[in-house]
């Protein structure tokens, strides 16, 4: 009976070891011209709770900016991480229409950010992409009157020196007053009503991803997304589960409680009444529907709430910096000032680009995925089915992309704004700045969020000077976006 027992076990370890062995073995027809990072490996720094850029730069960084592209085991299978240029400008113009685009709810589907996301404009494809176009395009992209913007950004200012006040000498946080403003803002702009006061905790993805990313399991989660498949339900998930389920809740009941019903003339055209019309009239599913709320706010308030924080902490970093920005601002902006007059300030149009650089709050983008066999740039080929995904911070951090390419420099932008907005382009057009992505398919509302920045930037350095506490240690959030962590500072009021 012992040596029956031996053998059972023996056999069982070899199925074990056969089903690992299949499980995360190539696809047929993956590359084997550009490496990859054992899966083995990937589990370790997951359970030991290394940051996505932390991985980045012990494990991927030397390969990929060697080889151009680099195998990862991510959500379930193996995909191609690329960072280079000329690849990324190939797979986003994709003039062979060999790539489909996809989401969330097609990579993972039954996972928390699929029921997040749904089926949306950024990740669709064919008809029902231009379906969704015709429908919300003209609405982020009408005329945008930044009125209410400024006048949300300058209570923000006063919010956070209100707070230093009542703090004393503790530093501030900022991320929850910042994801307020955001929230306000985006609801005055694209839905057409004032928020209540959010719950923070509540509404925000980022809080919602970062505290499942804070478990090893919830980090495991991104690798191996079975494991919200099986018969039970993880503490981790239900919590964030709840959380998203708040946030439609509370966005749907805002967005019906005056649906149909403009607050003001000249309103109709406003993204929500865009979309309440097409719902009515049956050109958009309910399922749709909430998906494109969902997906829209999310973009539309933690990207520039993430960006913004980013900004602020550089300015604190850099006290010259953030005095010489103040004084552009004192010379050369009028007190009353329109969107026009943003875009002659040279040093706040570097700094933006600068901040979108060096920390775009999309760090990866893993919407394309192969329909066919797919040639990569000269040599790197793709089975079907492969999801090709772009770093942009490994693209942007690049040192054969940009010179002292980790360094946060304004001035290489130029310090006049004809210089500023030709190297915007060039740059943008060759695939070397892509923050928000490239040609037919650029983010909608990149125009809008880049002006919302700016204000936020001029309300908060005319109202307050800032810098970092003694003793702060800076690491980057552990949500998708790209942020500083525990983000707070020392305010004082500008005389």
């Amino acid at each position: 009976m012992p040596g029956h027992s031996l053998i059972g076990l023996l056999l069982l370890g070899v199925s074990i070891l056969y089903f690992f062995k299949r499980y995360f073995s190539l696809p047929r027809g993956f590359p084997r011209n550009i490496p990859i990072v054992p899966v083995h490996i990937q589990i370790y720094d997951a359970l030991r709770g290394l940051s996505r850029l932390d991985v980045y730069n012990l494990r991927v960084r030397q390969l990929i900016e060697e080889y151009g592209a680099i195998g990862l085991w991510r959500e379930g299978k193996w995909q191609v991480f690329i960072t280079k240029p000329n690849h990324i400008c190939q797979v986003l113009r994709d003039k062979t229409g060999s790539l489909e685009r996809i989401g969330s709810y097609h990579r993972t589907p039954g996972s928390v950010r699929a029921q997040v996301f749904g089926v949306n404009i950024i990740d669709s494809d064919g008809d029902l992409h231009d379906q969704f176009s015709k429908i919300i395009k003209p609405g982020i992209q009408r005329p945008h009157d930044f009125t209410s913007v400024i006048s949300r950004s300058s209570q923000l200012a006063l919010k956070l020196l209100e707070m230093q006040a009542a703090m004393g000498e503790d530093a501030v946080p900022v991320r929850e007053s910042i994801f307020e403003w955001a929230a306000f803002v985006f609801g005055e702009s694209f839905l057409d009503l004032e928020f209540d006061r959010m719950n923070f905790s509540d509404f925000n993805s980022q809080k919602t991803l970062s505290a499942q990313h804070r478990t090893a399991l919830g980090r495991l989660k991104d690798m191996f997304p079975f494991l919200d498949q099986l018969p039970w339900t993880w503490k981790v998930t239900r919590q964030a589960s709840k959380r998203f389920s708040n946030l439609e809740a509370m966005l749907i009941e805002h967005t019906r409680r005056g649906f149909g019903r403009p607050r003001a003339p000249g309103c109709e055209d406003k993204l929500i009444h865009r979309m309440n019309r097409a719902l009515e009239q049956g050109t958009l599913s309910d399922f749709h529907y909430r998906s494109n709320l969902k997906q829209l706010f999310i973009a539309g308030t933690e990207n520039v709430e993430s960006a913004l924080m980013s900004g602020m902490f550089e300015l604190a970093k850099q006290p010259e910096l953030q005095a010489r920005l103040h004084s552009e601002l004192t010379d050369m902006l009028p007190q009353e000032y329109s969107e026009r007059d943003l875009k002659q300030l040279p040093l706040l149009s570097a700094f933006m680009y600068e901040v979108f650089r060096l920390y775009p709050p999309l760090v990866v983008l893993g919407n394309r995925r192969t329909k066919e066999t797919y040639k990569l740039g000269d040599d790197i080929v793709l089975p079907p089915g492969i999801v090709v995904c772009r770093n942009v911070y490994g693209l942007h951090t690049d040192p054969e992309v940009w010179s002292d390419a980790t360094v946060f420099n304004p001035e290489r932008w130029g310090k006049d704004m004809a210089t500023i907005n030709r190297a915007f382009r060039r740059e943008q057009a060759a695939g070397r700045f892509i923050p928000f992505g490239l040609h037919a398919r650029k983010c909608l509302g990149s125009a809008f969020a880049l002006t919302e920045f700016q204000i936020g930037v001029c309300e908060l350095v005319r109202a307050a000077e800032w810098a970092l506490p003694t003793g702060y240690e800076f690491s980057f959030g552990g949500g998708a976006l790209l942020a500083p962590a525990n983000c707070r500072f020392k305010f004082r009021k500008r005389e």
